[in-house]
């Protein structure tokens, strides 16, 4: 995907095909907010055009955002861990 905006240190935007092979666009966005003990991270995840096979896109897309968003709570904790 391509960067669409940053606004530091609230925004993440990016846009693009992003994962996958049919004639969609997505767009990501991840807001961050300070919270007492952490960072609070929204995420939206909006995406346009033929969408083939819905219902097994909807589960891969699902599964593949919560290891991702996993991953960066695991990375984030390991970093705080080492300050």
């Amino acid at each position: 995907g391509h960067v669409q905006a940053i606004k530091r240190p609230t925004l993440l935007e990016v846009s693009g095909p992003l994962m996958t092979s049919f004639p969609v666009t997505h767009n990501v966005q991840y807001r961050l907010k300070a919270v007492e003990g952490g960072t609070l991270i929204t995420f939206h995840h909006y995406a346009f055009g033929v969408l083939l096979g819905l219902d097994d896109f909807k589960k891969g897309i699902n599964v593949g955002w919560t290891h991702i968003a996993e991953s960066i709570r695991k990375l984030a904790e390991s970093q705080a861990t080492r300050h």
